[in-house]
């Protein structure tokens, strides 16, 4: 899944974070526009992984949220896998622990970002 490197942004409403999903491109347009702690654990598991969830900034201005980028095709399987990923991050990030007995906040979050990547895979955004 090469083609045109996109970023997409969207907003987790409560949450100080911006979740990202990007398709297209290579590595260096991700490094050019986000600064990221691990580079090269990150660079070599692209190479094999269909999707990656990851911390970063974006460079022009600083703001901090998690990268979902799309390096493959993604099944509704895959969407969930990166959407669990993206959501734990950002609660982590905010001091949210995940608990079994009082979940709703990671299952809004969950949901949120497996609709977010799913708008990206099927070019269908909301207004």
């Amino acid at each position: 899944m090469r083609g045109k490197f996109q970023i997409h942004q969207f907003e987790p409403t409560i949450y100080p974070r911006k979740l990202w999903v990007v398709k297209g491109g290579s590595f260096k347009d991700i490094e050019r526009a986000f600064y990221i702690e691990e580079c090269k654990e990150l660079e070599d598991m692209l190479k094999s992984c269909k999707a990656i969830a990851f911390r970063a900034s974006m460079k022009y201005d600083g703001r901090l949220g998690v990268v979902v980028y799309l390096n493959h095709k993604m099944s509704v399987m895959d969407i969930a896998h990166e959407a669990l990923h993206a959501s734990s991050f950002i609660l982590s990030d905010v001091g949210v622990k995940a608990d079994f007995f009082n979940d709703e906040a990671q299952a809004y979050l969950v949901g949120f970002s497996a609709d977010c990547i799913n708008q990206v895979v099927t070019g269908r955004f909301r207004e």
